[in-house]
């Protein structure tokens, strides 16, 4: 599988589970509420709207799983917690349109964060276990692409891009080729 074909299933992915984290959201969110009116006593009322700036979802031992509200100044999102309260996945959208979606591994390092931005660019981050970023590839405005391939010591060894104009270009950095 090449690597163009990857990155498009982890989009494909990453579309995936923020449609089917939506949805599942609203429904929690209304059984809630309708739970809470039968509780009551109210059996024919139903509820128009509901507003909130926090939404914090528990699991039967009380512990959190799911937190959206507002996050980091402009941003809304909503964060997914594993059961040892460590935040697994989380997505994000700001004010001006820009969206991000994050996953982290069990000791909550990154480990794909994808990116869309205003300006019609996309990016996807891959992180080793350290969280730094190892493989990155991008889409730019005017037609423009690339991936960069890092060390582990954050330097890029492989670039390789297109340009808006059909040109493209590729660097090898500190190549050695030994002797057999």
């Amino acid at each position: 599988m090449t690597l163009e074909e990857r990155i498009e299933r982890l989009e494909q992915h990453n579309r995936f589970l923020k449609a089917g984290l939506g949805i599942l959201l609203l429904g929690v969110v209304a059984v809630g509420v309708f739970g809470r009116l039968g509780a009551a006593g109210v059996q024919s009322a139903a509820a128009d709207e509901m507003t909130l700036r926090k939404l914090v979802i528990v699991d039967d031992e009380g512990r959190t799983r799911i937190v959206a509200g507002n996050y980091r100044g402009n941003f809304v999102g909503i964060s997914h917690y594993d059961l040892d309260d460590q935040v697994r996945i989380t997505t994000l959208a700001d004010s001006n349109g820009a969206a991000e979606v994050t996953h982290y591994d069990e000791a909550g390092m990154i480990r794909v964060h994808t990116t869309t931005l205003t300006d019609g660019s996309a990016g996807i981050d891959l992180c080793g276990e350290d969280g730094r970023q190892r493989i990155g590839a991008a889409t730019m405005r005017g037609g423009r692409a690339g991936v960069n391939l890092w060390d582990t010591e954050r330097r890029i060894r492989i670039r390789a891009s297109t340009m808006s104009d059909g040109t493209a270009e590729v660097g090898i950095k500190d190549v050695t080729i030994e002797d057999e």
